[in-house]
């Protein structure tokens, strides 16, 4: 044989057995639950098949109604803003949850420094009519008291800043302060004889 015709004939064969499965015969039957099933194959139990029967026509194919095709569509938009309603609502559950741990968190570092806090009592407050302690006296000599400096009264829409007083001060407490006299320190000269003596 020449190798043409053994190629020819084996395409043929080839085509044959891959249009055996395409010619195999489709059987229709309903099981035991009332299911109808379609296959190529017998059913395992033909005896439990009811009305058997090879199908000869088509497979017609089922086109829903558009009513039902929308209210499919319609359910499952539903429930996926349902689902996503949900997410949202257990995403802002987490998101106090967090918020109420961060501040229990910082509750128990404030109460950790402050021991009033921790006990659960107001260490500033009067008991009954008079304080928990007696403050006492102290006496401070005077020159370790503070001087009271007196606050400048801005005019009614000036702020700090943009006004300049007399003195060339910006009000505030710095034009009040009360400044210190300076003498001007001793300077040696040289006479020209030179001896040094002191002068003001």
């Amino acid at each position: 044989m020449k190798p043409r015709t053994l190629i020819r004939l084996t395409i043929v064969l080839v085509a044959i057995l891959a249009a055996a499965p395409a010619c195999a015969q489709l059987y229709k039957w309903v099981d035991e639950r009332g299911v109808t099933n379609y296959s190529n194959q017998l059913p395992t139990d033909p005896k439990a098949a009811k009305k058997l029967a090879p199908v000869e026509d088509r497979i017609s194919v089922y086109t829903p109604d558009k009513a039902l095709t929308q209210a499919v569509e319609a359910f499952r938009q539903k429930s996926g803003q349902a689902s996503a309603e949900r997410i949202a609502s257990l995403e802002r559950e987490l998101e106090a949850e967090r918020r109420a741990r961060q501040h229990a968190i910082a509750a128990a570092a404030q109460a950790a420094y402050d021991p009033c806090l921790s006990q659960g009592i107001n260490c500033n407050g009067i008991y009954g009519s008079s304080y928990p302690y007696d403050p006492g006296f102290v006496f401070v000599p005077t020159r370790h008291r503070l001087r009271r400096i007196n606050q400048i009264q801005l005019p009614l829409g000036a702020t700090a800043g943009n006004v300049v007083g007399m003195n060339g001060f910006i009000p505030g407490n710095s034009a009040t302060a009360p400044t210190r006299t300076v003498l001007p320190s001793r300077v040696l000269h040289e006479a020209p004889t030179g001896r040094r003596f002191a002068t003001r």
